[in-house]
């Protein structure tokens, strides 16, 4: 290979396919998934409150984007605790396990613990 040649793996960067930091070190995926259990959270709090307080439940609907907010803020920090010093994609194969564990998601990961032997000797 002459001196103006390079090799292939010098010109891709190391995380070219990572998904880009937005939030407190949380990524799109995580900051979408905090935002939707704020707001399903949010409705589950905020349609009785305004119905018992206001006599409209609509405005229960209202009040829960702001709660989403607040809950993304809150809990980012949380996450972000919990991402320190993993390596990438930790929380979602976490995530994943959880949901296979409790029957959420279709089983793609092998949670047996087993030894494996590849059969040969010395």
């Amino acid at each position: 290979m002459s001196s103006g040649e390079r090799e292939v793996g010098d010109l891709v960067p190391q995380r070219l396919n990572e998904e880009p930091l937005v939030l407190k070190g949380l990524c799109y995926s995580e900051i979408f998934m905090l935002g939707g259990i704020g707001i399903v959270t949010g409705l589950f709090v905020c349609v009785p409150l305004t119905y018992k307080f206001l006599d409209s439940a609509i405005s229960g609907i209202g009040c829960s984007i702001p709660f989403a907010i607040l809950f993304v803020a809150l809990f980012a920090r949380t996450l972000q605790k919990v991402k320190r010093n993993r390596p990438v994609g930790y929380l979602q194969i976490k995530i994943d396990v959880f949901l296979q564990k409790t029957g959420f998601k279709r089983k793609i990961f092998v949670l047996e613990e087993k030894t494996y032997d590849t059969g040969r000797r010395q």
